[in-house]
């Protein structure tokens, strides 16, 4: 008699990320493991149940109708498996805290104001991860983070902290820094450019001026370097009007435009799919009142 017994889990779990990224290398990456290592899996799965799961569609994969018929049900288990581990996790600790964050907030804006965190909550072990990348609560180990975003991704309910309001800054000791007056008067120095996104462009898009040329750019994905090349007076930066105050206030940096962009926002975000342990509501609710301490926050979702 033929036992009817489970595929190995590992293989169900790559299966399922495939049928959602319908990419074996995002997949791979979600997972942790290698590109062959979900491919293998992949067909281990289909070889234990004896009918095809994926093909090939160019780059990116697509599923059989059998797989398109049970991809949904494995994602819900899976979805079901990830909230009841994490309720797990929340409970067996409570004074251990993950927060993710971007480095130029943690240290332009946070680090300062940690030590009033410990002093009202000296129990708490708290662990910063450093990224530039949005968090995947499911899939992470993460149970807060402080993004730089629009306030918008499903499934996250976000409250803001410090509000984009993005303007132009330099150094006075930068060659020919008295020079400019006008956003026009930009265009002959070397702009600090994000690779991911070109914040330049909504810049001089506001005074109605086309993008400006690339040539001359120096594109600098991590915000702590380009914040310290406009500090060393290699070019010119477009940053966040609150966390530079001190450096402008104290003369390292000159912001001489009154108008800023601010279609993004720096939000402190918190899984909807799971309840907060006892430090992570601590923290949010110090951080809150760190920002807003006489008005309660609201939220966005």
């Amino acid at each position: 008699m033929k036992i009817n017994r489970l595929p190995p889990l590992n293989a169900l779990r790559a299966f399922e990320s495939v049928s959602r990224h319908h990419q074996v290398t995002r997949a791979a990456r979600e997972l942790s493991v290698s590109p062959s290592a979900v491919s293998h899996l992949v067909r281990r799965l289909e070889h234990d149940l004896e009918v095809p799961l994926v093909k090939r569609a160019g780059r990116n994969i697509a599923l059989t109708e059998i797989g398109e018929k049970i991809a949904p049900e494995l994602q819900e288990i899976f979805r079901s498996l990830d909230r009841v581990v994490g309720e797990v996790r929340t409970l067996a600790n409570q004074d251990l805290l993950t927060v993710s964050l971007r480095p130029y907030f943690a240290v332009k804006w946070l680090a300062p104001r940690l030590n009033r965190f410990w002093s009202r909550h000296p129990d708490v072990e708290l662990r910063l991860h450093h990224t530039n990348q949005p968090v995947d609560f499911r899939s992470e180990n993460i149970d807060l983070a402080i993004e730089w975003s629009k306030g918008n991704r499903d499934g996250i309910r976000n409250f803001e902290l410090v509000p984009g309001e993005l303007t132009p800054v330099f150094s006075p000791q930068m060659a020919g820094a008295e020079r400019i007056r006008t956003p026009e008067d930009l265009l002959g120095f070397t702009l600090l450019r994000e690779t991911d996104y070109d914040s330049w462009s909504d810049w001089f898009a506001l005074f109605g001026k086309p993008p400006p040329d690339d040539a001359g750019s120096l594109h600098i994905d991590d915000s702590n370097v380009r914040n310290q090349a406009a500090l060393d007076g290699r070019g010119i930066e477009l940053s966040c009007r609150t966390l530079i105050r001190d450096d402008v206030t104290e003369g390292r940096l000159l912001a001489p435009f009154r108008e800023s962009i601010g279609s993004f926002s720096y939000y402190l975000a918190e899984p909807i799919h799971a309840p907060l342990s006892r430090a992570a509501a601590d923290f949010k609710n110090w951080i809150l009142d760190e920002v807003h301490p006489a008005n309660p926050p609201s939220a966005s979702q």
